[in-house]
């Protein structure tokens, strides 16, 4: 599973639907992805709070935003 499949199973449960990301660029293996921009769509209405926290939760310890 890649690092956005993660990112977006983690999304899809805060927003209790599919997220799809748009990311601005990609990173290869072994590489890191701080700073990395990634934009979705979703009817889900949440906080900024409550997409990081929620995201974050459900993301693995070496994964976070």
């Amino acid at each position: 599973m890649t690092v956005q499949e993660t990112l977006e199973d983690a999304l899809s449960k805060v927003a209790a639907s599919p997220v799809s990301l748009m990311c601005a660029g990609r990173t290869d293996a072994g590489v890191h992805a701080c700073g990395q921009v990634v934009h979705f769509d979703t009817q889900a209405e949440r906080t900024m709070k409550a997409w990081v926290m929620g995201a974050n939760i459900n993301l693995p310890h070496d994964v976070s935003v």
